[in-house]
């Protein structure tokens, strides 16, 4: 939804462009820092509770939908629309969903392990933190070097413990499966093309 928004933002706003990044940096920072506890959520909490019955298919439609209604909301009315129609939907599928969505199954309640998720959030936070001020500070930046660093760390520590536990976060034994490293290898490819690159072109 953010994807044509920034220029019109930045007029709105007189501001540069590295701020109004921040919009989908945050979205990505919460992204990164949620996704491996979702694991954790969904043993313990109902299905009813966490309404994620059509995640897949949100994931697969939102990318092509998001641009072009964003678009057209920016272009024919105003960008204040996109934040408002994000509220209406989300709080309209909340509401269906209190009456529609069954519960499958019963939670178990596993137990969390804290340090992973201090590390988790260390280091995939890190990561994206970095990544995403690199284009305005330089990769040179001891803001970018030292977010890189402690997220690459806390990632490589986070990873070790999750091998070592019984009940892990994030089973990563899954990448032993070649099948499943095939795959992530041309979904990262398609999105590279998507942009006009092959995958051993620099850009």
């Amino acid at each position: 939804m953010m994807l044509y928004a920034p220029p019109t933002l930045m007029r709105e706003f007189n501001v540069p462009s590295s701020t109004v990044q921040w919009l989908t940096t945050g979205f990505m920072l919460t992204n990164g820092i949620m996704i491996p506890v979702t694991a954790f959520l969904i043993e313990t909490f109902t299905t009813r509770q966490l309404f994620l019955y059509a995640m897949g298919m949100v994931i697969a439609f939102a990318p092509a939908l998001g641009p072009t209604i964003s678009g057209l909301l920016v272009e024919w009315l105003s960008w204040r629309w996109m934040f408002a129609l994000l509220v209406a939907i989300a709080g309209g599928v909340i509401a269906a969903a209190c009456f529609t969505v069954h519960n499958v199954g019963e939670p178990t309640h596993p137990h969390i392990d804290v340090l992973s998720v201090v590390l988790s959030t260390f280091g995939f936070g890190g990561v994206l933190f970095g990544l995403s001020t690199a284009g305005g500070n330089g990769w040179g930046s001891m803001d970018v070097l030292v977010s890189l660093a402690i997220g690459v760390i806390a990632l490589t520590l986070f990873i070790w413990r999750q091998m070592r536990l019984e009940q892990p976060m994030l089973d990563f034994r899954i990448f032993r499966m070649v099948a499943i490293v095939c795959i992530i290898c041309l979904v990262a490819s398609f999105f590279i093309r998507d942009r006009g690159l092959h995958p051993g072109q620099k850009r």
